[in-house]
Order: C-alpha cells, then structure tokens, then sequence
C-alpha cells in the first residue's frame, strides 16, 4: 500500500444497533464527512441524513463502514468492489462468516480487495495494555481459564448467538498465546500451537452461554461464557494452581477504548500498512469461523 491521497470522506452502511453506535464514534471526529445509508425503502430524510443504498455515488468515498448483518456484507462488498474508487477502504464488523454457504460472499471480489479489507475485532493487540501482557503466561499457567463476554442487549439474529460472541474469545485466547510467544493456527479442524497442542475435547450448552474446550498440552480448562446481562460485565478469571477461589479481571481494563482506537487506526494509519494486523484479515476470520464450529460441534 501507498501514501493515501483521498480526502476522507465515509460511507456508513447500517441503521442498526451497532451502527448506531460506530455513527457516533465517527460523528464525534468527522461530523461534515460522513453519509449514511441503509437498504430499507424510505425517503431520503434532510435531518437524520440517511439515504438508500442505490441513491450516491460509491466513487465518492474513501471510506466504508458496512455495518449489517453478516447475511448482507458481502452484496455491499460486491458493489463497492464493483463501483467504488479503486483505493477506497472498508470496514466490515464480525463476525465476516456465519456460514460458508449462506454468507453471498463473493470470494474473488474479497481476494481482489487485498489489504483495503479491515474486519473489526474488538480485542486485539491493537488496543491491549500492558496488563493484559504480563498476566499471559500466568494464564496459560492456571487450571481454569475463563473469557466471558456480556453483551447488555439481546437482538434477533439470523444466524446462532455463540457464533457472534466466539469470535471475541478465540481472538483473547489468541493474543494470550502470542504474547506468551505460543504460535496459535488452525488446520484441519483440530486446533494446533506450534503444531503440539490439540483441541482434543469440546463441550457446548447454548442455552446457558457457554463453550469448554480441553486442549492437551496447556494446563487450563479453557471456558468460553457469553451472556445477555446488562448488570455483569466482560472479563477474564482464571484459578491459580492449588487455589480454591478465582481471579476476575474487567476487560474494560485490560483493553483500552477498542472500538475508538480501531476506527482511528483505520481512518489513518490503515492504508499505509504493507500487511493486515493477523486479526483484521480474511484469513483469520475463515480460521475463527471453523474454529467456532469445531467448538460448537457442528
């Protein structure tokens, strides 16, 4: 990648939930700059300055944040590939796949974005503290290890919930074993480090939220919980050897402002990167995925 010329100018795609809430961080920095849009019939309103999807001109835009349901990313993708400028970045939120048949990903168009595809993952080595560092071996060293994510509010999906929380705990269990200097891939169905520690168990209880995997040369029970709860919070615990109680760690404390600082990463420094940071990629997110459902035992 060059120097990026365009002068910033974003498409923000999604009237949603979450879409509201990256409106709002982008409204607070680029306030005359951004357009927003939506796929849903209505008349182009002069206040809430939404418009449809087929009214402006895609060749318009620097930037693109596509921020819909995973069912609909890859026909904007598309369009955007199709008719937009040829440098032009866009953003998509996780989870990029719910399923390899169902998503209307076309697979060429993406290969052909290369690098001006940012995936956004909330947890990764772009916005962890140094806490977050320290504590990584001493995780790996415990005899429970549980990432539990709380979203305060529950919404209809097309796809399974847990596929839209395992890729936040997949992407902390990764950034734990990097920052422990233990190389985390997926093969074959069968999670591998450095290609000597194995997934060799799973268990799964949807209705209560949660994901156990036994991994054979790691010391911990790896738990995965993910809640509906607007009165708990995100966090990392874990059991040290030979104690009976748990640590419990906020992950508000162990990440600092993610989606502010992605975004602003984005915004400026995305473009000049001669690689994807390993989290924000295609790749990872074909990893997460077949990873989420060999957690899932599909």
């Amino acid at each position: 990648m060059g120097t990026h010329q365009l002068p910033i100018r974003i498409a923000l795609i999604g009237t949603g939930y979450w879409a509201s809430i990256v409106f709002n961080v982008l409204e607070s920095h680029f306030r005359k700059n951004i357009d927003r849009f939506t796929s849903k019939s209505l008349k182009f309103n002069s206040e809430s300055k939404i418009y449809n999807w087929s009214s402006r001109d895609l060749e318009y835009y620097s930037h693109y944040f596509v921020c819909c349901g995973p069912v609909h990313q890859g026909n904007y993708i598309n369009d955007i590939v199709q008719f937009g400028k040829k440098d032009s970045l866009v953003w998509v939120e996780k989870p990029l796949l719910v399923s390899l048949e169902k998503t209307h990903l076309d697979n060429l168009k993406v290969l052909e974005m290369g690098q001006r595809l940012f995936i956004n993952q909330l947890y990764t080595r772009l916005n962890v503290s140094d806490d977050m560092l320290r504590l990584s071996s001493e995780l790996l060293e415990s005899d429970v290890l549980t990432i539990r994510i709380c979203s305060k509010r529950q919404y209809m999906r097309p796809h399974r919930a847990s596929l839209d929380f395992l890729p936040h705990h997949i992407t902390i269990l990764h950034l734990i074993c990097q920052s422990a200097n233990i190389e985390l891939t997926y093969e074959t169905n069968i999670l591998n480090i450095q290609n000597k520690y194995r997934v060799i168990s799973s268990a799964i209880d949807e209705t209560c939220g949660s994901c156990e995997l036994h991994i054979s040369g790691i010391r911990p029970i790896v738990r995965f919980e993910y809640k509906f709860d607007s009165h708990n919070e995100s966090l990392i615990s874990f059991r040290r050897a030979g104690h009976i109680s748990e640590f419990s760690i906020p992950l508000c404390l162990l990440f600092s402002r993610p989606l502010d600082r992605n975004i602003n990463f984005f915004i400026t420094n995305y473009f000049n990167l001669t690689s994807s940071p390993c989290n924000t990629s295609v790749d990872y997110q074909i990893y997460v995925y077949l990873l989420s459902c060999y957690a899932l035992g599909l």
